[in-house]
């Protein structure tokens, strides 16, 4: 794992369907608390994991082209799963892709559920 990676993010975190099946109420937060993953190199490009940023993909599209569609792909009708980590930041446990288009269009607020440390604790056990 990058140091970045290591440095700024949760060392684990739970699977997909555990987070989705949370009852968990759906807010707005402005894409500013949480654009600063997207300079954190959480995609993998060829085969080399850890490798491109979201940045990166928004400022080489046809680079990076595997990724951007899936960006382009993704549905934001669903919120964007978050908790806060170990340095107090919100960071996202399922939804980069959407909140990449969410910037992509231009919009400055995104839906997101926001997940408590109990229930991370519990997810993770």
């Amino acid at each position: 794992m990058p140091k970045i990676l290591a440095d700024n993010c949760f060392s684990r975190v739970p699977a997909n369907e555990k987070v989705w099946a949370l009852d968990v109420p759906i807010t707005k937060m402005s894409l500013s608390k949480l654009d600063w993953q997207f300079d954190i190199p959480f995609w993998k490009h060829g085969k080399k994991k850890y490798a491109i940023t979201p940045n990166q993909v928004l400022n080489n599209k046809r680079k990076y082209l595997y990724q951007y569609n899936r960006i382009k792909n993704s549905n934001l009708k669903f919120p964007i799963d978050i908790a806060k980590n170990e340095k107090g930041r919100w960071e996202i446990l399922d939804g980069l892709h959407r909140l990449v288009k969410t910037k992509m269009l231009g919009l400055t607020q995104v839906s997101v559920r926001k997940i408590s440390a109990a229930q991370l604790k519990e997810l993770l056990e």
